[in-house]
């Protein structure tokens, strides 16, 4: 038992380390959430199972603290242990009684319970939606239950002294990991499983990236460098990183260098980033052309690698800001098999075949030849 609760507590925080400290890409992400997934529950139906039992070991200290583990991973021990070792396993399966029975009417697990035609299904649907359980467990059900001082239909005493001190630190220990340290060193969408792109800004000096970084900043995302940018290739990746003297500051003209790190904390920056997308700013002229369309794949070599590139011209009025944000979204979308200007083009090749009668033209002369025209207009 010593040893499986050490090995099941190993890689739970290991995988968690990893996951936060180490991992730089969702595919390095995607095994250690598994893991860290596969640990919790092994902490739950193991560790926390059999103390909450008293049956994890003969002293009740061992038995209190394998039953504390669950308070670890965010379901109350307290709240488990009445609904569990004390109601269900004194009325096992007994429709009615037993609340470990009565998950509504997402699924029938006594022959006494209603039935419902999609129940027929529920060997599949199931298994996804029990995944979910714990969730409603940590952030509704034990709330409810301290609160109403009831599960189902059966009183329960509500936690005073050690036990309220114990539900209580619980629920903030399962935040602090599982939330605030994450928060620390990524963005709110990487920690609610949004993977951000990384974005390299290029440009003469004076038109602006440095202005555009800040206001990124200031929107929530990352700043990796500013002014010198290191890049390194690694497993057909190129990265970015700062230089260790400039590492997270800015040069903002008139207010001079700021620390990125001291001003918004250390959420506001990043030491390295993959370099997915490069955005080039470039001062507007009315001779130039510019890409209308996003038809035109631009690709700028990187030590080796070729990154997408797109070249946005800077004019009084343009929020580029908001051009960068929607651009690496684009990316993301493009990267999820969705071309927007593809898809436009092929719609408009198809008006114009059915309006002709004609076999279809190749889309991308057709959307030229409509970005021409809007030129000489």
């Amino acid at each position: 038992m010593y040893l499986k609760t050490a090995i099941v507590l190993a890689c739970f925080g290991t995988s968690y380390m990893l996951l936060v400290f180490v991992a730089k890409s969702v595919w390095q992400g995607l095994p250690l959430v598994t893991l860290l997934g596969l640990s919790v529950a092994g902490i739950g139906f193991n560790i926390a199972h059999d103390g909450g039992h008293r049956a994890y070991a003969k002293a009740s200290w061992a038995n209190k603290l394998a039953a504390m583990t669950m308070d670890l991973i965010g379901v109350s021990s307290y709240v488990w242990f009445w609904k569990h070792a004390v109601i269900h396993h004194r009325y096992v399966n007994v429709t009615g009684y037993d609340t470990d029975c009565d998950i509504g009417i997402l699924g029938r697990l006594s022959p006494h319970s209603k039935r419902l035609p999609f129940h027929r299904w529920q060997h599949f649907y199931f298994w996804p939606l029990y995944g979910v359980t714990a969730a409603k467990m940590q952030f509704v059900d034990d709330f409810k239950r301290i609160i109403r001082g009831r599960i189902g239909g059966h009183g329960i005493p509500r936690p005073t002294g050690w036990d309220l001190v114990i539900f209580i630190t619980g629920k903030m220990v399962f935040l602090g990991w599982a939330f605030l340290v994450p928060l620390l060193f990524h963005p709110l969408g990487v920690v609610l499983f949004y993977y951000g792109v990384g974005v390299l800004m290029l440009g003469k000096s004076g038109i602006g990236k440095s202005e555009i970084a800040l206001d990124l900043v200031m929107r929530g995302h990352r700043l990796v460098a500013d002014d010198i940018v290191n890049l390194t290739r690694r497993a057909g990746d190129v990265y970015g990183h700062g230089n260790d003297l400039i590492q997270h500051h800015m040069e903002i003209r008139g207010l001079g260098i700021l620390n990125i790190k001291d001003l918004f904390g250390v959420a506001a920056v990043r030491d390295r980033k993959k370099i997915e997308l490069i955005i080039e700013f470039v001062e507007w002229t009315n001779s130039a052309e510019y890409d209308r369309l996003g038809l035109d794949e631009k690709l700028m070599p990187l030590v080796g690698v070729e990154a997408p590139l797109s070249v946005v011209p800077v004019r009084p009025g343009r929020n580029m800001t908001t051009i960068v944000e929607v651009a690496a979204r684009n990316h993301l979308l493009k990267l999820r098999g969705h071309h927007s200007a593809q898809e436009f083009a092929e719609k408009v090749t198809q008006a114009i075949s059915g309006s002709r009668g004609g076999a279809p033209h190749n889309s991308s002369s057709v959307a030229r030849r409509h970005h021409d025209e809007e030129e000489v207009e």
